[in-house]
């Protein structure tokens, strides 16, 4: 009991020695929680008291812990920013790539020869998709090496003459030739997390994103690379990134310097991001290009067209949505699109809302299947005149309501990976050339790290194009 003669909770009375505390009384403590019956009141009071104890014990650290962050934060904004760009640079983990086997050297990890590969292959992809569940489970990092070694025979399969010498290659070329191969008598459910595991795999491992954030330890995101993991598509120019002076300042973030490159044509060009994006996939341009538009997924299987990226739509009954979706704005790629093989990219398309307008109002209110009614004719709430009624909300959850489909006269830009630049360029000429090619990484350098270049360039009396340029003098070079 307390001064007032009230019963002080159990939980409250651990503060009364916290200053005499020891570890081993902790210890103590928590052994006597640990063995109550779990879940019961007396073990969840007991608990608590314990939690409390531990906190105020630990106070002191933290405290300290604190004081020193502070202190290094002082110090590092004390310093110029080119200098502390070039001390980040000589902390920061070394970005290190997977060399490519011979081919004996891969037969040699599936216990095989050249010759007797191809049936060790088939075994294993047997065994991966005989134990992958009928649900959509989290990409296995065990599995990054068996698919490591699918990844350099799909690079080896490029090469004529290694097709010639190893004709089994031909079905590496792509996934739907792989998929006829390899996973002909495979449900669809299987298939898909097999492509799940690609994508994973050519996230992580293969890497041709021309951005990379390092972190000397294992990160909080198994997507990004630490210095304990190499990826195939390591070699280059690397040019470290300014950021903001704060405790997470042991992530470095890296971009080949061919983007640096495109960031100083965005700018010298006035680049702005699109008024709308609709994600998709590299595995759909050609076909969207032969329609001249992106379609919904109910008249895709209208048509008898294959659903090839993240369209929301059931095949096997021939239903889908009659209406094509987008987010407000550039949002990056995303989950719309799962990457089948490894030469595939992420690709969205950034829309004009302009032109998008334009199109719509040629078309006949009653012709549209959306299921939302006649009224809905013209693009998202706020984007038409105040006295009209024809406005489109998203009730569904798909994103914002683009229309019946999205002519390619409406897309202004093809977003996709950098590596991926020369085949959309060349879409892009035969399809919209109208439209630009802006990479993901440029993008999103300029816009996570731009405040912070301009920084550099009014410290340094310079313009923002020559401070971007002179991050190119911060560079690692992978071979």
């Amino acid at each position: 009991m307390n001064e007032s003669g009230r019963e002080v909770p159990m939980e409250r009375q651990a503060f009364s020695s916290v200053a005499t505390t020891t570890e081993e009384e902790l210890d103590r403590l928590r052994a006597e929680w640990e063995a109550l019956p779990y879940g019961s009141r007396e073990q969840g009071e007991k608990k608590r008291a314990w939690m409390r104890t531990k906190f105020e014990f630990d106070r002191p650290a933290r405290e300290e812990k604190a004081r020193l962050l502070r202190e290094r934060l002082e110090e590092l904004g004390a310093l110029p920013i080119r200098e502390l760009l070039q001390r980040r640079l000589d902390q920061a983990p070394r970005i290190t790539g997977i060399p490519a086997r011979t081919m004996a050297e891969l037969a040699a990890s599936v216990e095989a020869t050249p010759e007797t590969m191809e049936s060790a292959v088939q075994a294993r992809i047997v065994e991966y998709v005989g134990r992958v569940k009928e649900s959509c489970p989290q990409p296995d990092v065990e599995d990054l090496p068996f698919f490591g070694l699918l990844y350099e025979l799909s690079r080896r399969a490029r090469d004529p003459a290694e097709r010639a010498r190893f004709p089994w290659l031909g079905a590496f070329t792509s996934f739907p030739s792989f998929q006829t191969h390899y996973l002909q008598d495979v449900s669809r459910r299987r298939i898909s997390m097999f492509r799940c595991q690609v994508m994973y795999a050519t996230e992580r491992s293969v890497h041709p994103e021309r951005m990379v954030t390092a972190r000397p330890e294992p990160g909080r995101n198994a997507w990004h690379w630490s210095d304990r993991e190499k990826f195939y598509q390591a070699a280059g120019t690397w040019s470290l990134l300014p950021d903001k002076i704060s405790e997470y300042m042991d992530e470095f973030t890296f971009v080949e310097s061919r983007v640096i490159d495109e960031v100083v044509d965005l700018i010298e060009s006035g680049y702005r991001p699109s008024d709308y994006s609709h994600a998709s996939g590299s595995a759909a341009l050609w076909p969207i290009g032969r329609q001249g538009a992106i379609l919904s997924s109910g008249e895709l299987l209208e048509r008898q067209h294959p659903i090839r990226t993240g369209e929301a739509g059931d095949e096997k009954h021939g239903s889908g949505l009659w209406n094509v979706y987008g987010d407000r704005g550039f949002r990056g790629w995303s989950a719309y699109n799962t990457i089948a093989w490894f030469d595939e990219s992420f690709v969205t398309f950034g829309i004009s809302q302009a032109k998008q307008e334009e199109y719509l109002r040629t078309v006949d209110p009653g012709s549209r299947k959306s299921g939302f009614g006649e009224s809905l004719s013209l693009m998202h709430s706020g984007l038409v005149g105040e006295d009209d009624d024809h406005k489109i909300v998203d009730y569904g959850g798909e994103g914002n309501l683009l229309g019946p489909q999205v002519p390619l006269s409406s897309v202004d830009t093809i977003y996709a990976w950098k590596a991926a630049e020369e085949s959309v360029r060349h879409w892009i000429e035969r399809f919209a050339p109208h439209a630009r090619f802006v990479s993901f990484e440029a993008h999103s350098a300029l816009m996570g790290s731009g405040s912070f270049v301009n920084a550099l360039g009014i410290q340094e009396g310079t313009e923002p194009v020559e401070a971007w340029r002179s991050l190119k003098n911060h560079a690692v070079v992978v071979a």
